[in-house]
């Protein structure tokens, strides 16, 4: 492979880890934004992908649709 390649793909890599890393997630896979913004809490969690499901398991149409936390853009 070319080294060059190599490089880019080390660096990209560690970058990923870092951000994984320093993810700010409780144990309702929210993090630090949407506790600021109040869409954490009242039993609302993420989904893997970023979807916000409300207490009783149901997809919370409102709160996906107005949701603007960057992180979870590719939901």
């Amino acid at each position: 492979m070319n080294p060059f390649c190599e490089l880019v793909l080390a660096i990209f890599g560690f970058i990923m880890l870092c951000i994984i890393i320093a993810a700010d997630k409780d144990e309702n896979n929210m993090d630090s934004y949407d506790r600021m913004m109040g869409i954490a809490g009242e039993g609302r969690t993420r989904g893997v992908l970023g979807a916000i499901y409300k207490q009783n398991g149901e997809y919370d149409f409102w709160a996906n649709l107005f949701d603007s936390n960057s992180a979870w853009w590719y939901d």
